[in-house]
């Protein structure tokens, strides 16, 4: 019963890391994409600007 317990409680812990590390990567994903984005956003406000210029 203790060992069943143990092993349990190590199944809980390693779905916590799991879960963990699973937000920390989608996270990281997405500030990325978001950085891209707005990176794109910018360089098209330019050659927006650059078109009017002329």
């Amino acid at each position: 019963m203790f060992l069943f317990k143990r092993k349990k409680g190590y199944i809980v812990l390693y779905a916590l890391i799991f879960g963990l590390i699973l937000v920390t990567i989608s996270t990281y994903l997405f500030s990325l994409e978001a950085m891209r984005l707005s990176n794109n956003n910018y360089e098209m406000k330019i050659l927006i600007k650059s078109e009017r210029s002329d």
